[in-house]
């Protein structure tokens, strides 16, 4: 676990896990997350940070199942639903509705494996939902940072955007038809933004349609 995440987490549990009512993303902020009039402060890193938890959390229920250690299991998807919907809190609530319910139905579904009512085939559902729709999230914010000439923004949200399909794609198993070439042009056209090389906005709007379908058709394809 790198320091970042585990500043994170800490930074999580420190304001409450299902307490966060909105998360402004401030670049210039290098500071740990403030709590300002009801709002939580998050810098650029650890707003990235904040990505890759849900997966980590997922993974950690399933071997909490494998272990048989349900009260564990649950504990670990109450965190991803919380962590989740701290995501869903940094955009407006009519563009994070999906994001919202996806936490939801995570919470759900930990009192469910709590309960010993639900286990690994349900969470492999529900983890690869919540992966859809989070890569659905981040390229509605990549459409965002490019219609408002934020290239880096858009390349931070391109990469959570390919990261979450690729996650989900692995719940879903060897079944799943999406191609995982557009994931790998969309990361790969995001790290070079990122690292300050040239890229057309042609080929970053390419990679980002490309994605886009990708996404669309695992979000359709049946669980």
């Amino acid at each position: 676990m790198t320091t970042q995440c585990r500043v994170f987490r800490a930074a999580v549990l420190s304001i409450g896990l299902w307490g966060v009512l909105a998360v402004p993303v401030h670049a210039e902020t290098k500071a740990l997350p403030q709590r300002q009039g009801g709002w939580v402060f998050l810098d650029e890193d650890l707003s990235r940070a904040l990505e890759t938890e849900p997966e980590h959390h997922f993974r950690e229920a399933r071997d909490f199942i494998l272990r048989k250690d349900l009260p564990g299991a649950a504990r670990a998807l109450r965190t991803a639903a919380a962590i989740i919907r701290l995501e869903a809190a940094r955009d407006p609530e009519d563009a994070a509705a999906e994001v919202r319910g996806i936490a939801v139905s995570v919470r759900a579904l930990a009192k469910d494996v709590g309960d010993g009512t639900s286990s690994l085939p349900e969470l492999a559902v529900a983890a690869a939902r919540a992966h859809g729709t989070l890569a659905s999230h981040h390229l509605a914010r990549v459409a965002a940072a490019i219609k408002s000439g934020q290239p880096r923004s858009a390349a931070i949200d391109l990469e959570a955007a390919a990261d979450q399909l690729t996650d989900g794609l692995t719940w879903r198993g060897p079944t799943s038809r999406v191609d995982t070439t557009a994931a790998q042009t969309a990361h790969r056209v995001a790290v070079a933004l990122e690292e300050g090389k040239t890229v057309q906005a042609s080929e970053l709007e390419a990679a980002t349609k490309e994605l886009a379908t990708a996404v669309a058709a695992f979000n359709s394809a049946p669980h």
